[in-house]
Protein backbone atom coordinates (compact mmCIF):
# COMPACT_ATOMS: atom_id res chain seq x y z
CA UNK A 1 0.00 0.00 0.00
CA UNK A 2 2.85 2.38 0.86
CA UNK A 3 4.47 1.77 -2.54
CA UNK A 4 1.18 2.45 -4.32
CA UNK A 5 0.73 5.74 -2.46
CA UNK A 6 4.34 6.74 -3.21
CA UNK A 7 3.85 5.93 -6.90
CA UNK A 8 0.61 7.93 -7.09
CA UNK A 9 2.24 10.84 -5.26
CA UNK A 10 5.25 10.86 -7.60
CA UNK A 11 2.91 10.75 -10.60
CA UNK A 12 0.94 13.71 -9.33
CA UNK A 13 4.12 15.66 -8.59
CA UNK A 14 5.39 14.95 -12.11
CA UNK A 15 2.15 16.14 -13.74
CA UNK A 16 1.97 19.26 -11.56
CA UNK A 17 5.63 20.16 -12.23
CA UNK A 18 5.16 19.61 -15.96
CA UNK A 19 2.05 21.80 -16.08
CA UNK A 20 3.66 24.57 -14.03
CA UNK A 21 6.85 24.69 -16.09
CA UNK A 22 5.07 24.37 -19.45
CA UNK A 23 2.16 26.74 -18.92
CA UNK A 24 2.13 28.22 -15.42
CA UNK A 25 5.51 29.83 -14.74
CA UNK A 26 5.39 32.43 -17.47
CA UNK A 27 6.21 35.88 -16.12
CA UNK A 28 5.15 39.18 -17.66
CA UNK A 29 8.39 40.90 -16.63
CA UNK A 30 11.71 40.28 -14.93
CA UNK A 31 10.36 42.06 -11.86
CA UNK A 32 7.52 39.53 -11.68
CA UNK A 33 10.02 36.66 -11.97
CA UNK A 34 12.22 38.04 -9.18
CA UNK A 35 9.18 38.62 -6.94
CA UNK A 36 8.09 35.00 -7.42
CA UNK A 37 11.64 33.84 -6.76
CA UNK A 38 11.94 35.84 -3.52
CA UNK A 39 8.65 34.44 -2.19
CA UNK A 40 9.60 30.87 -3.12
CA UNK A 41 12.97 31.26 -1.39
CA UNK A 42 11.29 32.57 1.76
CA UNK A 43 8.89 29.61 1.87
CA UNK A 44 11.77 27.22 1.31
CA UNK A 45 13.81 28.84 4.09
CA UNK A 46 10.96 28.72 6.60
CA UNK A 47 9.95 25.12 5.87
CA UNK A 48 13.18 23.25 5.11
CA UNK A 49 16.11 25.05 6.74
CA UNK A 50 14.91 24.22 10.29
CA UNK A 51 15.16 20.52 9.33
CA UNK A 52 18.89 20.83 8.59
CA UNK A 53 21.26 21.00 11.55
CA UNK A 54 23.66 23.07 9.46
CA UNK A 55 21.19 25.70 8.20
CA UNK A 56 18.88 25.89 11.22
CA UNK A 57 20.93 28.68 12.91
CA UNK A 58 20.64 30.81 9.76
CA UNK A 59 16.84 30.82 9.39
CA UNK A 60 16.63 34.28 10.97
CA UNK A 61 20.07 35.39 9.76
CA UNK A 62 20.08 34.14 6.18
CA UNK A 63 22.27 37.05 5.05
CA UNK A 64 25.14 35.58 7.08
CA UNK A 65 25.26 32.14 5.44
CA UNK A 66 28.81 31.19 4.41
CA UNK A 67 29.61 30.19 0.87
CA UNK A 68 29.48 26.46 0.23
CA UNK A 69 31.51 24.32 -2.17
CA UNK A 70 31.83 20.57 -2.73
CA UNK A 71 34.61 20.03 -0.19
CA UNK A 72 32.76 22.00 2.50
CA UNK A 73 29.51 20.21 1.68
CA UNK A 74 31.14 16.80 2.03
CA UNK A 75 32.78 17.80 5.32
CA UNK A 76 29.36 18.82 6.72
CA UNK A 77 27.28 16.21 4.88
CA UNK A 78 25.63 14.67 7.95
CA UNK A 79 24.43 18.04 9.25
CA UNK A 80 23.39 19.42 5.87
CA UNK A 81 20.86 16.86 4.67
CA UNK A 82 17.32 16.66 6.05
CA UNK A 83 17.01 12.87 5.71
CA UNK A 84 19.24 11.96 8.65
CA UNK A 85 21.70 10.11 6.40
CA UNK A 86 25.43 9.87 7.10
CA UNK A 87 28.26 10.39 4.66
CA UNK A 88 29.77 6.97 5.35
CA UNK A 89 26.57 5.03 4.69
CA UNK A 90 25.72 7.07 1.57
CA UNK A 91 29.21 6.69 0.11
CA UNK A 92 29.12 2.91 0.55
CA UNK A 93 25.65 2.75 -0.99
CA UNK A 94 26.57 4.93 -3.99
CA UNK A 95 29.80 3.07 -4.68
CA UNK A 96 27.94 -0.26 -4.60
CA UNK A 97 25.49 1.11 -7.20
CA UNK A 98 28.38 2.29 -9.38
CA UNK A 99 29.95 -1.17 -9.31
CA UNK A 100 26.72 -3.08 -9.95
CA UNK A 101 25.40 -0.48 -12.47
CA UNK A 102 22.00 -0.89 -10.79
CA UNK A 103 20.74 2.59 -9.92
CA UNK A 104 17.14 1.66 -9.15
CA UNK A 105 17.46 0.99 -5.41
CA UNK A 106 16.88 3.72 -2.83
CA UNK A 107 18.21 4.23 0.69
CA UNK A 108 15.28 4.93 3.03
CA UNK A 109 13.36 6.22 0.01
CA UNK A 110 16.24 8.44 -1.13
CA UNK A 111 18.26 8.02 -4.33
CA UNK A 112 21.99 8.34 -3.62
CA UNK A 113 24.44 9.24 -6.38
CA UNK A 114 28.02 10.33 -6.92
CA UNK A 115 29.32 13.21 -8.99
CA UNK A 116 31.50 12.37 -11.99
CA UNK A 117 34.72 13.13 -10.14
CA UNK A 118 36.04 15.77 -12.56
CA UNK A 119 37.27 17.72 -9.55
CA UNK A 120 39.47 16.24 -6.85
CA UNK A 121 36.48 15.63 -4.55
CA UNK A 122 33.64 13.25 -5.48
CA UNK A 123 30.39 14.55 -4.12
CA UNK A 124 27.41 12.61 -2.80
CA UNK A 125 24.02 13.85 -3.94
CA UNK A 126 20.60 12.94 -2.59
CA UNK A 127 17.06 13.15 -4.00
CA UNK A 128 13.74 11.70 -2.92
CA UNK A 129 11.32 10.15 -5.40
CA UNK A 130 9.24 13.31 -5.11
CA UNK A 131 12.22 15.51 -6.00
CA UNK A 132 13.10 13.29 -8.95
CA UNK A 133 9.53 13.41 -10.25
CA UNK A 134 9.54 17.19 -9.84
CA UNK A 135 12.84 17.46 -11.74
CA UNK A 136 11.60 15.19 -14.55
CA UNK A 137 8.35 17.12 -14.98
CA UNK A 138 10.20 20.42 -15.01
CA UNK A 139 12.80 19.26 -17.53
CA UNK A 140 10.38 17.55 -19.91
CA UNK A 141 8.11 20.57 -19.93
CA UNK A 142 10.98 22.73 -21.12
CA UNK A 143 12.37 20.26 -23.64
CA UNK A 144 9.64 18.22 -25.30
CA UNK A 145 9.04 19.46 -28.84
CA UNK A 146 5.57 20.40 -30.02
CA UNK A 147 3.01 19.04 -30.61
CA UNK A 148 2.66 17.29 -27.28
CA UNK A 149 0.38 14.57 -28.59
CA UNK A 150 3.22 13.17 -30.72
CA UNK A 151 4.85 10.15 -29.12
CA UNK A 152 8.49 10.61 -28.21
CA UNK A 153 11.35 8.14 -27.82
CA UNK A 154 14.03 9.75 -25.69
CA UNK A 155 17.51 8.24 -25.62
CA UNK A 156 19.57 9.26 -22.59
CA UNK A 157 23.31 8.62 -22.80
CA UNK A 158 24.55 9.13 -19.24
CA UNK A 159 27.26 7.94 -16.88
CA UNK A 160 24.78 6.84 -14.23
CA UNK A 161 21.13 5.89 -14.42
CA UNK A 162 18.13 6.27 -12.16
CA UNK A 163 15.08 4.22 -11.31
CA UNK A 164 13.08 7.22 -12.49
CA UNK A 165 14.05 6.51 -16.12
CA UNK A 166 12.66 2.98 -15.82
CA UNK A 167 9.35 4.31 -14.48
CA UNK A 168 9.02 7.02 -17.11
CA UNK A 169 10.10 4.58 -19.81
CA UNK A 170 6.87 2.62 -19.36
CA UNK A 171 4.69 5.55 -20.41
CA UNK A 172 2.70 5.18 -23.62
CA UNK A 173 3.25 8.87 -24.40
CA UNK A 174 6.98 9.15 -23.74
CA UNK A 175 9.47 6.30 -23.88
CA UNK A 176 12.76 6.76 -22.05
CA UNK A 177 15.74 4.51 -22.55
CA UNK A 178 18.90 4.84 -20.52
CA UNK A 179 22.12 4.10 -22.41
CA UNK A 180 24.87 3.33 -19.92
CA UNK A 181 28.13 4.94 -21.06
CA UNK A 182 30.10 2.23 -19.27
CA UNK A 183 28.97 -0.32 -21.87
CA UNK A 184 30.96 -1.09 -25.06
CA UNK A 185 30.23 1.52 -27.69
CA UNK A 186 29.32 -1.10 -30.31
CA UNK A 187 26.50 -2.36 -28.09
CA UNK A 188 25.23 1.19 -27.59
CA UNK A 189 25.17 1.72 -31.36
CA UNK A 190 23.19 -1.48 -31.91
CA UNK A 191 20.60 -0.61 -29.26
CA UNK A 192 20.26 3.00 -30.40
CA UNK A 193 19.62 1.96 -34.00
CA UNK A 194 16.88 -0.37 -32.78
CA UNK A 195 15.35 2.30 -30.51
CA UNK A 196 15.43 4.95 -33.28
CA UNK A 197 15.06 7.97 -30.97
CA UNK A 198 13.10 11.11 -31.70
CA UNK A 199 15.07 12.94 -28.97
CA UNK A 200 18.77 12.28 -28.40
CA UNK A 201 20.39 13.42 -25.14
CA UNK A 202 24.13 12.88 -24.66
CA UNK A 203 27.44 14.51 -23.68
CA UNK A 204 29.23 16.39 -26.46
CA UNK A 205 31.96 13.79 -27.01
CA UNK A 206 29.32 11.05 -27.19
CA UNK A 207 27.33 13.04 -29.76
CA UNK A 208 30.51 13.36 -31.82
CA UNK A 209 31.08 9.61 -31.80
CA UNK A 210 27.44 8.96 -32.68
CA UNK A 211 27.78 11.30 -35.64
CA UNK A 212 30.81 9.30 -36.78
CA UNK A 213 28.64 6.16 -36.60
CA UNK A 214 25.70 7.69 -38.49
CA UNK A 215 26.31 5.51 -41.55
CA UNK A 216 25.50 2.49 -39.37
CA UNK A 217 22.85 4.17 -37.22
CA UNK A 218 20.85 5.87 -39.97
CA UNK A 219 18.78 7.74 -37.35
CA UNK A 220 17.16 11.17 -37.68
CA UNK A 221 16.33 12.61 -34.26
CA UNK A 222 13.96 15.57 -34.21
CA UNK A 223 15.79 17.09 -31.25
CA UNK A 224 19.42 16.83 -30.11
CA UNK A 225 20.45 17.94 -26.62
CA UNK A 226 23.98 18.21 -25.24
CA UNK A 227 24.44 17.60 -21.50
CA UNK A 228 27.01 17.21 -18.67
CA UNK A 229 30.03 18.80 -20.39
CA UNK A 230 30.91 21.84 -22.49
CA UNK A 231 29.73 21.83 -26.10
CA UNK A 232 32.66 22.91 -28.33
CA UNK A 233 31.84 24.89 -31.45
CA UNK A 234 33.37 22.26 -33.75
CA UNK A 235 31.23 19.48 -32.24
CA UNK A 236 28.09 21.64 -32.46
CA UNK A 237 28.75 22.29 -36.14
CA UNK A 238 29.45 18.62 -36.86
CA UNK A 239 26.23 17.46 -35.20
CA UNK A 240 24.08 20.11 -36.87
CA UNK A 241 25.54 19.28 -40.30
CA UNK A 242 24.77 15.58 -39.84
CA UNK A 243 21.24 15.65 -38.43
CA UNK A 244 20.14 19.09 -39.64
CA UNK A 245 18.89 19.94 -36.17
CA UNK A 246 19.94 22.72 -33.85
CA UNK A 247 21.83 21.38 -30.83
CA UNK A 248 20.10 22.50 -27.63
CA UNK A 249 21.80 22.40 -24.27
CA UNK A 250 20.93 21.45 -20.73
CA UNK A 251 23.21 22.97 -18.12
CA UNK A 252 22.79 20.50 -15.34
CA UNK A 253 25.17 19.40 -12.64
CA UNK A 254 24.60 17.10 -9.72
CA UNK A 255 24.06 20.36 -7.84
CA UNK A 256 20.91 21.18 -9.81
CA UNK A 257 19.02 21.81 -13.07
CA UNK A 258 20.57 25.17 -13.90
CA UNK A 259 19.75 26.21 -17.47
CA UNK A 260 18.10 25.01 -20.65
CA UNK A 261 17.84 26.17 -24.27
CA UNK A 262 14.65 27.92 -25.31
CA UNK A 263 12.77 27.55 -28.60
CA UNK A 264 15.11 30.13 -30.15
CA UNK A 265 18.26 28.30 -29.09
CA UNK A 266 19.30 30.67 -26.31
CA UNK A 267 20.44 29.14 -23.02
CA UNK A 268 18.32 30.55 -20.16
CA UNK A 269 19.07 30.20 -16.46
CA UNK A 270 16.41 28.22 -14.60
CA UNK A 271 15.55 31.13 -12.30
CA UNK A 272 12.04 29.91 -11.52
CA UNK A 273 13.67 27.18 -9.41
CA UNK A 274 17.21 28.43 -8.69
CA UNK A 275 18.50 31.78 -7.45
CA UNK A 276 21.82 32.89 -8.96
CA UNK A 277 24.48 35.18 -7.57
CA UNK A 278 27.67 35.72 -9.51
CA UNK A 279 31.32 36.08 -8.66
CA UNK A 280 32.76 38.29 -11.41
CA UNK A 281 35.95 37.02 -13.02
CA UNK A 282 36.19 39.46 -15.93
CA UNK A 283 33.66 42.29 -16.10
CA UNK A 284 34.68 43.29 -19.64
CA UNK A 285 33.85 39.87 -21.09
CA UNK A 286 30.97 39.05 -18.70
CA UNK A 287 32.76 35.98 -17.33
CA UNK A 288 31.41 34.85 -13.97
CA UNK A 289 31.27 31.93 -11.54
CA UNK A 290 27.70 31.09 -10.43
CA UNK A 291 26.68 30.84 -6.78
CA UNK A 292 23.35 29.04 -6.55
CA UNK A 293 20.50 28.58 -4.11
CA UNK A 294 18.15 25.85 -5.32
CA UNK A 295 14.78 26.37 -3.63
CA UNK A 296 13.28 23.22 -5.17
CA UNK A 297 15.57 20.80 -3.29
CA UNK A 298 14.43 19.57 0.09
CA UNK A 299 16.67 16.63 1.03
CA UNK A 300 20.14 17.99 0.34
CA UNK A 301 19.91 21.75 0.57
CA UNK A 302 21.94 23.80 -1.91
CA UNK A 303 22.25 27.27 -0.39
CA UNK A 304 24.85 29.77 -1.61
CA UNK A 305 26.72 26.92 -3.27
CA UNK A 306 29.66 28.08 -5.38
CA UNK A 307 30.07 26.06 -8.55
CA UNK A 308 33.43 25.69 -10.28
CA UNK A 309 32.12 26.67 -13.73
CA UNK A 310 33.02 29.69 -15.83
CA UNK A 311 29.98 31.17 -17.58
CA UNK A 312 29.81 33.96 -20.12
CA UNK A 313 26.64 35.96 -19.46
CA UNK A 314 24.85 37.57 -22.36
CA UNK A 315 24.26 41.31 -22.40
CA UNK A 316 20.98 40.56 -24.21
CA UNK A 317 17.92 40.91 -21.98
CA UNK A 318 14.99 40.48 -24.38
CA UNK A 319 14.65 37.04 -25.91
CA UNK A 320 12.11 36.41 -28.69
CA UNK A 321 10.87 33.38 -26.72
CA UNK A 322 9.38 35.75 -24.13
CA UNK A 323 11.28 34.43 -21.11
CA UNK A 324 12.72 36.97 -18.66
CA UNK A 325 15.43 34.78 -17.12
CA UNK A 326 19.08 35.61 -17.76
CA UNK A 327 20.75 34.28 -20.90
CA UNK A 328 24.13 32.49 -21.00
CA UNK A 329 26.22 33.00 -24.11
CA UNK A 330 28.55 30.14 -23.27
CA UNK A 331 29.47 27.59 -20.63
CA UNK A 332 33.21 27.93 -21.05
CA UNK A 333 34.51 25.29 -18.68
CA UNK A 334 35.81 24.96 -15.14
CA UNK A 335 37.90 27.38 -13.15
CA UNK A 336 40.72 24.84 -13.36
CA UNK A 337 40.54 25.09 -17.16
CA UNK A 338 41.77 28.69 -16.96
CA UNK A 339 45.49 29.03 -17.61
CA UNK A 340 47.50 31.56 -15.65
CA UNK A 341 50.52 32.57 -17.72
CA UNK A 342 53.31 35.19 -17.47
CA UNK A 343 52.30 38.63 -18.67
CA UNK A 344 54.46 40.95 -20.77
CA UNK A 345 53.77 43.88 -18.49
CA UNK A 346 54.65 41.82 -15.42
CA UNK A 347 52.75 39.43 -13.20
CA UNK A 348 50.31 36.89 -14.59
CA UNK A 349 47.27 36.93 -16.85
CA UNK A 350 44.24 34.61 -16.78
CA UNK A 351 43.81 33.01 -20.20
CA UNK A 352 40.30 31.61 -20.65
CA UNK A 353 39.76 28.36 -22.59
CA UNK A 354 37.77 29.99 -25.38
CA UNK A 355 40.78 32.03 -26.55
CA UNK A 356 42.90 28.91 -27.06
CA UNK A 357 40.11 26.74 -28.46
CA UNK A 358 39.14 29.26 -31.11
CA UNK A 359 42.73 29.74 -32.24
CA UNK A 360 43.56 26.04 -32.51
CA UNK A 361 40.27 25.02 -34.13
CA UNK A 362 40.95 27.54 -36.92
CA UNK A 363 44.04 25.53 -37.93
CA UNK A 364 43.23 23.57 -41.09
CA UNK A 365 43.55 19.83 -40.59
CA UNK A 366 43.72 19.97 -36.80
CA UNK A 367 41.17 17.44 -35.50
CA UNK A 368 41.57 17.63 -31.74
CA UNK A 369 43.94 18.97 -29.12
CA UNK A 370 44.91 18.93 -25.45
CA UNK A 371 46.55 21.86 -23.65
CA UNK A 372 47.82 21.36 -20.11
CA UNK A 373 49.62 23.82 -17.89
CA UNK A 374 52.36 21.84 -16.16
CA UNK A 375 53.74 24.65 -14.00
CA UNK A 376 53.68 28.45 -13.77
CA UNK A 377 55.96 28.71 -16.82
CA UNK A 378 55.46 25.41 -18.63
CA UNK A 379 52.78 24.45 -21.17
CA UNK A 380 52.13 21.15 -22.98
CA UNK A 381 50.25 21.25 -26.30
CA UNK A 382 49.31 18.03 -28.10
CA UNK A 383 47.22 17.87 -31.25
CA UNK A 384 45.82 15.36 -33.72
CA UNK A 385 46.40 16.20 -37.36
CA UNK A 386 49.08 14.51 -39.50
CA UNK A 387 49.01 17.23 -42.16
CA UNK A 388 49.43 20.11 -39.70
CA UNK A 389 52.85 21.75 -39.55
CA UNK A 390 54.00 22.52 -36.04
CA UNK A 391 54.81 26.10 -37.05
CA UNK A 392 51.11 26.68 -37.84
CA UNK A 393 50.23 25.60 -34.31
CA UNK A 394 52.97 27.89 -32.96
CA UNK A 395 51.46 30.77 -34.95
CA UNK A 396 48.03 30.04 -33.45
CA UNK A 397 49.51 30.22 -29.94
CA UNK A 398 51.29 33.43 -30.90
CA UNK A 399 47.95 34.97 -31.88
CA UNK A 400 46.59 34.09 -28.41
CA UNK A 401 49.71 35.60 -26.82
CA UNK A 402 49.21 38.86 -28.74
CA UNK A 403 45.55 39.00 -27.72
CA UNK A 404 46.11 38.20 -24.04
CA UNK A 405 49.47 39.96 -23.49
CA UNK A 406 51.29 36.68 -22.76
CA UNK A 407 55.08 36.79 -22.52
CA UNK A 408 56.08 33.73 -24.56
CA UNK A 409 59.76 34.38 -23.81
CA UNK A 410 59.06 33.36 -20.20
CA UNK A 411 57.03 30.32 -21.20
CA UNK A 412 58.39 26.88 -22.05
CA UNK A 413 56.12 25.09 -24.52
CA UNK A 414 56.15 21.42 -25.49
CA UNK A 415 54.26 21.08 -28.80
CA UNK A 416 53.81 17.67 -30.38
CA UNK A 417 51.48 15.76 -32.66
CA UNK A 418 49.83 12.52 -31.49
CA UNK A 419 47.90 9.87 -33.37
CA UNK A 420 44.85 10.13 -31.09
CA UNK A 421 43.79 10.66 -27.49
CA UNK A 422 42.71 7.85 -25.25
CA UNK A 423 39.23 8.80 -24.14
CA UNK A 424 36.41 7.26 -22.15
CA UNK A 425 32.78 8.26 -22.40
CA UNK A 426 32.62 7.71 -18.65
CA UNK A 427 34.78 10.78 -18.10
CA UNK A 428 34.15 14.36 -19.16
CA UNK A 429 36.40 15.51 -21.97
CA UNK A 430 38.66 18.40 -21.00
CA UNK A 431 40.70 19.86 -23.83
CA UNK A 432 42.33 22.52 -21.66
CA UNK A 433 43.52 21.90 -18.11
CA UNK A 434 45.12 24.54 -15.92
CA UNK A 435 46.81 24.16 -12.59
CA UNK A 436 44.57 22.88 -9.79
CA UNK A 437 44.16 26.17 -7.95
CA UNK A 438 41.40 28.70 -7.49
CA UNK A 439 41.21 31.89 -9.45
CA UNK A 440 42.36 34.91 -7.41
CA UNK A 441 38.78 36.20 -7.10
CA UNK A 442 37.59 33.05 -5.32
CA UNK A 443 36.67 33.01 -1.65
Amino acid sequence: MTKIVAKLTSGWVFIRAFALARWGLHFVSRTALLTYQANAMRRHREKWWPQSDFYRPFVQQHDQIPLMDKATMMANFDALNTAGLTREVCMDWAQAAELSRDFSATLNGVTVGLSSGTSAVRGIFLATQREQAYWAGNMLAMLLPKPLYRRQRIALFLRAGSGLYDKLGKSHWVQFRFFDLSRPFGELIHDLKEFNPTVLVAPAQCLERLVDAQAILNIQPRQVIAVTECLPDDVRHKVEQTWHQRVDEIYQATEGFLAVSCTHGRLHLNEAFVHFDFEVLDAATHRVVPIITDFSRTTQLMVRYRLDDVLVLSDEHNCPCGQHSRIIDKIEGRCDDVLRLPKKSGGEVDVYPDYISRALLLVDGLCDFRVRQLSDHQLSIQYVGDSVDITVVQNAIQSVANLCDIDLAKLSMQIETVRNFETSLMHKRRRIIGLARRLPHAF
